[in-house]
């Protein structure tokens, strides 16, 4: 049985794995449950990829006990969010993603200039042009690198900055409470109480057992579903591209686990009062774990 699982394991191809982790991310990101019905054609538009792609990555999936057949056809969610943050340890690391954070970590540390060129990432991370390329092009599509005027690629000058740092902190301290406090502020059911479910089962000692980019991506999805719960597309967008220079930049620094542990307990702290229809308390308790956050007690601003 090992012997064949390892085979299988063997055969999995790069956009396969790559499209395994994006799944999971975004099945805990939607807050979908145990038996949630899965569709190729909506899960290809959310990726941005066609179908085939998205049947082998849910077959990669299904491997791993995460779907499942679903009675009639199709596949559902076989598992709730923290089985899947353990499960995504034991999947195989996508090529593009391993990439991303190294670049990532090597800017934030200063060993990549602000102006670079495909030839110097060539030589440095000896990988095939191909994958360097979907990596820039994801660069650009996020905001962080933009064509250089003549030859090479610029990074933003957000990247690595200690005043951008604390210039972002002071946005979003301003934006997410007055995302909570707007007249349109409604929690969507499903997806906010499996947020709370998945911090409730943090705060009791699981986040002691999650991975670092388990974490972040809980972290980037809980501020993410607060301001779309806003139903403000600016306030959305606004926090959707803060995390994603967040996820570039941060993905290789040392979380604290009992900074980690606080964390966590102010976002369910800030749950529990939404869940008690107390906005304006919470948008007050987020201001307080903003300030926190922003000095980086225990550990790293998240």
């Amino acid at each position: 049985m090992s012997t064949q699982k390892d085979e299988n394991l063997r055969s999995i191809n790069p956009l396969q794995a790559e499209l395994s982790h994006q799944l999971i991310a975004l099945f805990i990101r939607e807050g979908l449950t145990t038996g949630s019905a899965l569709s190729e054609r909506e899960l290809a538009e959310k990726l941005s990829v066609s179908r085939s792609p998205i049947r082998a990555a849910l077959k990669l999936l299904e491997h791993f006990q995460v779907v499942e057949p679903r009675p009639g056809g199709g596949m559902r969610l076989a598992m709730d969010s923290p089985a899947l943050m353990r499960v995504e340890m034991t999947l195989p690391e996508s090529p593009q993603d391993q990439l991303y954070v190294q670049i990532g970590q090597d800017r934030v540390q200063g060993q990549l200039e602000e102006h670079v060129t495909e030839a110097d990432l060539l030589r440095r991370y000896d990988v095939p042009k191909a994958l360097l390329t979907k990596v820039l092009t994801q660069l650009v599509s996020e905001g962080l690198l933009q064509k250089a005027q003549g030859k090479g690629w610029l990074f933003t000058r957000l990247i690595g900055c200690v005043e951008s740092n604390k210039d972002s902190y002071e946005l979003r301290r301003i934006i997410e409470p007055a995302a909570i406090r707007s007249a349109g502020f409604q929690p969507e059911p499903e997806r906010f109480q499996a947020c709370l479910a998945m911090h409730k089962q943090l705060v009791d000692g699981l986040v002691f057992e999650t991975p670092h980019h388990a974490l972040l991506n809980i972290n980037a999805g809980f501020h993410q579903m607060l301001a779309d719960f806003s139903g403000n597309r600016y306030f959305s967008e606004i926090i959707r591209q803060h995390n994603r220079m967040r996820r570039f930049t941060e993905s290789g620094a040392v979380l604290y686990p009992e900074r980690m542990l606080q964390s966590c307990q102010e976002h369910l702290d800030i749950l529990e009062q939404i869940e008690a229809r107390d906005f304006e308390w919470a948008a007050t308790l987020m201001e307080r774990h903003l300030g926190i956050s922003s000095k980086g007690q225990l550990g790293v601003p998240e």
